[in-house]
């Protein structure tokens, strides 16, 4: 559970150090005004009131839902990858 903590408050740290930079600013207005029911109104980033205390004071197991995600959605045949190089 501590490093489930730590890895919450590095979120938290990446989330709170660009909130004010414009891109994440694009990004926020394009999920705000998307169509209802695209992809880009889901959930895409968050700090720790969103991954932390919300879902501890309503009585999520943090850990068991990470879990269960990671079992469910966590594999090679649902992952792509990308080089770029200089050249």
């Amino acid at each position: 559970p501590r490093s489930l903590e730590r890895e919450v408050q590095a979120v938290d740290n990446e989330f709170s150090g660009v909130l004010q930079e414009d891109a994440c600013r694009v990004s926020q207005l394009i999920c705000h005004t998307a169509e209802p029911g695209h992809l880009y109104r889901s959930f895409s980033w968050g700090n720790k009131k969103s991954l932390w205390d919300e879902p501890r004071a309503a009585g999520v197991d943090i850990r068991a839902e990470i879990l269960k995600h990671y079992v469910t959605q966590y594999s090679a045949e649902r992952m792509s990858l990308c080089v770029l190089g200089g050249e």
